[in-house]
């Protein structure tokens, strides 16, 4: 495990990461180096597609901009 000895900068005190996930974003993996990328157990949640965009602005955006 190579995670079992990071020494926290503030306190200090070494911490035992071996059984912790880490959860992160990103609206880009290329912005992420491979190596990184190789470590992550990555998902990916799809965003709205054009026809819904269309459809959340013309009931949302656009009647608070007639205002």
């Amino acid at each position: 495990m190579q995670n079992n000895c990071f020494i926290d900068e503030v306190l200090k005190v070494p911490i035992d990461l071996s059984q912790v996930y880490f959860i992160c974003t990103t609206n880009s993996l290329s912005a992420l180096s491979a190596p990184l990328r190789n470590r992550l157990k990555i998902i990916i949640f799809e965003g709205y597609d054009v026809d819904e965009k269309i459809e959340i602005a013309r009931k949302r955006l656009i009647p608070e901009l007639e205002k």
